[in-house]
């Protein structure tokens, strides 16, 4: 095999163990930003509306720790708890 097709190879490996990875982790904790946004501990941020939340209350703000999910392969999100 070439060298294309064995960087190829090594990029598909790489994005489906980054995957494996996202989809093993049963819950993470995160942050909820300034803006509402979530930032998780990875430092991937998700823009607020683009997660979920169950019902909290006291509703969660800004500065608050969270303990979510990541559902659909890692594509969503839902906050399901606060970190106190």
């Amino acid at each position: 095999m070439g060298k294309g097709t064995n960087a190829l190879a090594k990029a598909i490996i790489s994005a489906a163990q980054r995957v494996y990875d996202r989809r093993s982790t049963p819950a993470m904790l995160g942050r909820i930003t300034s803006n509402r946004s979530l930032l998780l501990d990875d430092e991937i941020q998700i823009p607020n509306g683009d997660y979920l939340v169950v019902d909290i209350d006291p509703p969660i703000g800004p500065g608050d720790r969270v303990v979510c999910l990541p559902l659909l392969d890692g594509s969503e999100f839902v906050v399901i708890g606060r970190v106190k």
